[in-house]
């Protein structure tokens, strides 16, 4: 527990994540189905509180084989929406396909699983 300004404590236990497993192409041809399940999840989740923590958004990303710029994108997106609600978006095991278009636009996973940019890991 930490303390806040206020007096009060705050739990700082990490909630349970929400997953979800992506596999095959993660390319134009499938990002719309795939941000449909993606939004879906990241609606589900509750409202953050001063009381408890908002559970972190899990990826599975091993079954992918293969990943555009439609789907770098759906990644962007999925984590700026999850940020936006107090969460994380952690992109966990995932598949050379993946490594091999982040680090062709200069983005890493931290040790969490989160998108990192170059401009983040230069502070």
């Amino acid at each position: 527990m930490t303390a806040t300004g206020t007096g009060r404590t705050r739990r700082t236990v990490a909630a349970p994540p929400l997953l979800l497993a992506l596999e095959g192409e993660l390319d134009i041809q499938v990002a719309a189905e795939r941000k449909s399940a993606l939004m879906a999840l990241v609606d589900s989740l509750p409202v953050p509180t001063a009381d408890g923590p908002v559970p972190d958004l899990t990826l599975n990303l091993r079954q992918v084989t293969e990943l555009d710029t439609a789907g770098l994108q759906l990644l962007l997106l999925g984590s700026r929406e999850a940020a936006r609600r107090g969460a994380r978006l952690l992109l966990v095991d995932p598949s050379p396909a993946v490594t091999g278009a982040l680090a062709l636009v200069h983005l890493e996973l931290d040790a969490a699983g989160a998108l990192v940019t170059d401009a983040e890991t230069s502070r």
